[in-house]
């Protein structure tokens, strides 16, 4: 498949590329980015069990649960970093996207870095030992999948067509 890159640079594994010239709207329309929506949820997860303490685990689980799911969110995130890095596309989600990545932590879901800031959330609720914030994490995965990445899956599809098409048949949206 031919391409053509903004900056030329040498990339290892494969990512399917067809590429235009940036301009000022050539991005998601999304209402809230991931890291907005994170610390709201996770301030109001915090206040919740603050205000109303409902444990979950039992006590000798909650920090070994808690480091499993954030020694994962982490090498998860890292992974995926590096791979859009080594790709020369952006990871800021209101950023222009210059590939279709489809190698690395993307071979496994079309959406790692939300995976991971869910595994992030997770793992606190685990630490803290909190009900609410275990419960939250799924409202948290919901409001993600509307706010932010069914726009990013429009954005994607007008930009990329086929390619895109191709990947999200392959690939499934969270795992």
């Amino acid at each position: 498949m031919a391409y053509r890159r903004l900056r030329p640079r040498k990339q290892k594994g494969k990512a399917m590329v067809q590429d235009s010239k940036p301009t000022g709207t050539d991005r998601a329309r999304m209402r809230a980015t991931p890291p907005a929506l994170f610390s709201v949820f996770m301030v109001a997860g915090v206040l919740a069990h603050t205000l109303s303490p409902v444990p979950f685990l039992p006590a000798w689980g909650d920090l070994w649960l808690g480091v499993v799911f954030l020694v994962l969110a982490g090498g998860l995130m890292v992974w995926a970093v590096l791979t859009m890095r080594r790709h020369d596309t952006t990871i800021h989600p209101r950023g222009t996207t210059t590939a279709i990545v489809t190698d690395g932590p993307f071979r496994l879901t079309r959406n790692p870095l939300y995976l991971s800031l869910s595994l992030i959330y997770l793992g606190t609720a685990c630490l803290l030992n909190s009900l609410w914030m275990a419960l939250l994490v799924f409202v948290f995965m919901i409001c993600l999948q509307l706010i932010v990445i069914l726009a990013e899956e429009r954005y994607l599809e007008a930009k990329f067509g086929d390619v895109y098409r191709a990947y999200r048949a392959q690939v499934r949206r969270w795992l």
